[in-house]
């Protein structure tokens, strides 16, 4: 039996299976299997899924798909598994009446949502079914959110019993002079106007200290802003002036940065090579006049020697006195 029905016979037993696991069964490494798993998908042997355990996905025989549910609480954003199980409990769900998050969720579950395009009343809308749903189930599924099931119908007067009617209990009617109704108006019509003239006098005069209180706290308003402009005009004076101090002071310092110091030390060290027919190649001054760094080539009878030196003023000055 050579590796390849090895590996099926393996995931015949277990289910969906990595990579990994797949290895030890066909005693090699991992590179070896995944490519073994690779050629059985290319000939339809297997299939490979879009749902990944660290990385990895899972291979798994046609008819195994029911299976790969099991991986997925693991495995899944706990936000795309909410959406999951929507899915895996209504069979259907209708595009148009999900929220963006449910949208986003069922385009990245390819392993379990198939999406489904209806024809309705010349519009295309989208549905979105669960896997293992069959064509009987789905078209159910979709008939009950397009026509939903209508309401209870009301009960019939028929069946409504009438309720049995209190009975009436007598009035007794007093005579009323018409003079008495006549004074009671005019009570009332003058403790009306009494009401209303207190009443105009009070919005009066709040009116009148509501405008007194926002006259005065105009003027002081004013008076503050007033003050708060002149502190503002003082402060960006200063600041002003203090920037263009510090620019005369900047431009100062770069004006001493600027003035050269001559090197009289390298001629006289380029000189002193010359004579002795050493080539400077490459010179590095660490400090004007004090030290340097150079690679020079010295004549060794026949040969040239290259040498590193680190050169400082105070040993030079022992040979140019």
């Amino acid at each position: 039996m050579n590796d390849q029905d090895k590996i099926v016979d393996f995931l015949k037993t277990t289910g969906p299976s990595l990579p990994s696991k797949v290895a030890k069964i066909i005693h090699s490494e991992i590179l070896l299997a995944s490519a073994h798993l690779s050629d059985l998908s290319s000939q339809g042997k297997i299939k490979i899924s879009k749902l990944k355990i660290g990385g990895s996905p899972l291979y798994y025989l046609p008819g195994q798909e029911e299976l790969l549910y099991n991986f997925a609480s693991g495995n899944m954003n706990p936000k795309d598994l909410q959406v999951l199980d929507r899915l895996r409990s209504e069979k259907i769900l209708r595009e148009s009446t999900l929220d963006l998050l449910s949208k986003v969720a069922l385009r990245s579950l390819i392993d379990f949502a198939i999406p489904l395009h209806v024809h309705l009343q010349e519009k295309k809308e989208l549905f979105w079914k669960w896997h293992l749903s069959n064509a009987d189930e789905v078209n159910y599924r979709i008939q009950e959110i397009i026509n939903p099931p209508s309401a209870p119908a009301v009960e019939s007067l028929t069946d409504l019993v009438p309720a049995s009617p209190s009975p009436l209990t007598p009035l007794s009617l007093s005579p009323v002079s018409p003079t008495s109704i006549t004074q009671e108006k005019t009570e009332k019509e003058l403790q009306q106007t009494l009401t209303a003239v207190n009443e105009d006098s009070e919005i009066k005069s709040a009116e009148e200290e509501f405008v007194k209180g926002y006259e005065n706290s105009l003027t002081s308003e004013t008076e503050d802003e007033f003050e708060s402009q002149s502190e503002k005009e003082s402060e960006n004076k200063l600041e002003k002036e203090s920037e263009q101090k510090k620019g005369l002071i900047s431009s100062l310092f770069k004006l001493r940065k600027k003035r050269t110091i001559a090197d009289t030390f390298f001629p006289q060290l380029d000189k002193y090579c010359a004579h002795l027919k050493i080539e400077i190649e490459q010179k590095d001054v660490l400090r004007k006049n004090a030290e340097i760094n150079m690679l020079v080539k010295v004549p060794w009878g026949r040969c040239v020697i290259s040498v590193k030196l680190r050169i400082r003023i105070n040993v030079m000055k022992k040979i140019f006195p």
